[in-house]
């Protein structure tokens, strides 16, 4: 784990993720959009592959910033 001191008088602004530029999802219309695929669209997954389909491992978001300081809550 890694963490550094935070000084006390930084104001922040929440961003959802989704909200900047996403990569690696295959669609942009799903309806959770931390999805790669919609599985109850799109059917014939079976166990694992269903499971390994709706993780976020592949996904990314980007952006940039002129901020010092980036908080990442999970």
């Amino acid at each position: 784990m890694i963490s550094a001191q935070t000084p006390k008088d930084v104001k922040f602004r929440f961003t959802e993720a989704n909200d900047l530029t996403m990569t690696g999802r295959l669609f942009s219309d799903n309806p959770n959009p931390y999805h790669r695929v919609d599985t109850v669209r799109f059917k014939g997954f079976v166990g694992k592959e269903n499971l390994q389909v709706r993780e976020t491992s592949g996904m990314a978001c980007m952006f940039t910033t002129n901020s010092s300081v980036i908080w990442v809550k999970n």
